[in-house]
């Protein structure tokens, strides 16, 4: 599975993110986690306001953590 495809699961997206999407929020949330936020809800925040379509879709599966998401974006 793609980023792209996990953090539409996670997010409830309607479609797949961008690279240029994804980047956004990988830096918004990587910066909400050093200002003192837990990574769920740094995530989570970055997601409403970076990801188009948030919240509008529910989709019956496990999303990855946002721990596991980042490393993975780390490994690019």
């Amino acid at each position: 599975m793609t980023i792209a495809e996990s953090l539409r699961i996670k997010y409830g997206l309607d479609r797949l993110p961008t690279n240029p999407e994804i980047a956004e929020w990988r830096r918004v949330t990587e910066n909400l986690i050093r200002e003192g936020e837990p990574a769920e809800k740094a995530g989570d925040l970055a997601a409403q306001y970076n990801l188009p379509g948030y919240k509008t879709h529910v989709f019956k599966t496990e999303a990855d953590s946002i721990e596991a998401l980042l490393r993975a974006l780390a490994q690019k």
